[in-house]
């Protein structure tokens, strides 16, 4: 008689877990069933988001390769600006020894000197 009311008692637990479970699993169907158009809205704002990300993507690239082609104009210029810095100071520096020179040599005309040059003209 123990025997067969533990059993019952096991029945009447488990039947009352799938009742449980049951309506659990119920409840959650409606909620997915509910969502579901949210779901397919959000899909459809995600596929038109794609087409416009997609769109500016191209816009993008398109700005990339005009700054891209920008950027070589301007390396070009500045290693042609370069290059002739470079040349100008190459003759700044073989100008220089003469100035010096000349500075040096007005240094030691003095007052006499400059009477004599304006006497000769």
């Amino acid at each position: 008689r123990t025997e067969v009311m533990d059993l019952k008692d096991k029945y009447e637990n488990g039947l009352e877990k799938l009742v449980t479970t049951e309506l659990s699993v119920e409840g959650m169907q409606q909620e997915l069933t509910d969502l579901k158009p949210k779901l397919i809205e959000k899909n459809k704002e995600v596929g038109d988001m794609m087409v416009v990300v997609n769109a500016e993507k191209e816009k993008t690239q398109k700005v990339a390769d005009v700054v891209a082609g920008d950027e070589a104009v301007a390396s070009e210029a500045a290693a042609r600006a370069n290059a002739i810095k470079e040349d100008c100071e190459k003759d700044l520096a073989a100008a220089m020894p003469a100035l010096n020179a000349a500075l040096a040599a007005l240094d030691t005309l003095t007052g006499k000197d400059v009477a004599e040059i304006k006497a000769m003209k």
